[in-house]
């Protein structure tokens, strides 16, 4: 169904190719831009990301004004400001993932807010505006779905990704079909969301099992970097998703890896709602499972076998992935349910939803997979 009205924003260009990290010269030219201030974090990840970002910038006569390396959970954007002047950047560079990403949104915001201030200060045309610092993200492991900041540029290179272990890739791709699910069922849905939602779905199924069978497969990876792109655009325009919040808050509160909570709460979250999505639930199954299977399936069937599909994925995979099938195998207590709850109804990002809902069907979900 179309929505009588909706909106869809997004003016970020996409580099996307095995080389496509050797073009950022040109484009940081192209926006007037010599002197980019990197932000990264402390990763072996990131030092080969950064190797590779240094080998593009060799030879041209853009340097790195300075390195920032970033310290996920403190407040840093005034430090921030301090090294970006100090460096005398011109630009933003975000190589990582969500906090990475996050933490140069957030820069680029509070110098939005500083140069346009002097510029009003001081009547002077001439002072640059803060909106054109560009801010460049360069995704790596399965950050793809976390482009947040509204950068100017994305750049996907298969390359960021290339000695990831089993278990993370196996991560990233239940991350990608998890946006790219609640982007299909959420109430902002619209037919642009869907049909990056869909391809994203597709393209996981495709890539997953070559990737799990070898991964340093440079089409796979690429499949998947493209997947999670597309599912990361679909949900940006999405209300946040139980499933995402959930997952986030048991990290939170009791410290369990939010990705791997993801894993096994996706099924029991799907299962939950299923009577509520059914028909889009049986729409999806069709780049999760592949037309043999979505032609054999009864269309009453057909939600209930997508839920089924993602069930069985750890288990498909589980040799190479070997994280825990259930909360409690994570450490999680009956007791620290109701501590998630109360963490729960305190976020801002539950605001669409309402207490009863909250209670009663996160608790289910939550029993169910414990």
């Amino acid at each position: 169904m179309i929505p009588k009205y909706y909106e869809y924003s997004n003016s970020t260009k996409t580099l996307a190719g095995h080389m496509a990290l050797d073009n950022l010269p040109y484009e940081l030219k192209k926006r007037g831009a010599k002197r980019p201030m990197l932000i990264t974090h402390k990763s072996g990840e990131a030092v080969r990301g950064y190797r590779a970002l240094t080998k593009a910038l060799s030879g041209t006569d853009i340097i790195i004004g300075c390195l920032y390396l970033a310290d996920e959970g403190k407040a840093q954007e005034n430090h921030l400001l301090e090294v970006f002047d100090a460096g005398n950047c011109d630009s933003i560079i975000a190589l990582g993932g969500l906090s990475v990403f996050e933490l140069a949104g957030r820069l680029k915001a509070l110098l939005i807010r500083e140069r346009d201030e002097e510029r009003l200060l001081l009547g002077n045309e001439h002072v640059r505006r803060g909106q054109s610092i560009p801010l460049i993200a360069v995704p790596m492991a399965y950050s793809g779905v976390d482009i947040l900041g509204e950068p100017e540029l994305v750049v996907l290179d298969p390359r960021m990704t290339m000695d990831l272990p089993y278990k993370d890739i196996f991560l990233w791709a239940v991350d990608t079909l998890a946006h790219g699910i609640e982007a299909y069922i959420s109430p902002g849905k619209n037919p642009l969301s869907d049909s990056f939602a869909y391809s994203a779905l597709r393209l996981v199924k495709e890539n997953l099992p070559r990737a799990m069978q070898c991964r340093r497969d440079k089409k796979a990876r690429y499949g998947l970097a493209q997947a999670a792109l597309l599912s990361g655009l679909a949900y940006m325009n999405a209300r946040i998703g139980p499933v995402h919040l959930l997952a986030r808050t048991l990290g939170e509160a009791c410290h369990i890896p939010w990705k791997e909570a993801l894993v096994i709460l996706l099924p029991h979250y799907l299962e939950n709602y299923r009577v509520q999505y059914d028909a889009e639930y049986g729409e999806l199954l069709l780049p999760l499972a592949g037309p043999e299977i979505y032609a054999d399936t009864p269309s009453h069937e057909r939600g209930r076998k997508m839920v089924q599909v993602l069930r069985t994925l750890p288990d498909q995979y589980g040799d190479k992935y070997g994280g825990p099938r259930c909360l409690s195998a994570c450490g999680l207590a009956r007791s620290d349910i109701e501590k998630v709850m109360a963490a729960l109804l305190k976020s801002t990002e539950t605001l669409h939803l309402s207490e009863e809902s909250i209670k009663e069907d996160f608790v289910n979900i939550l029993n169910a997979a414990f």
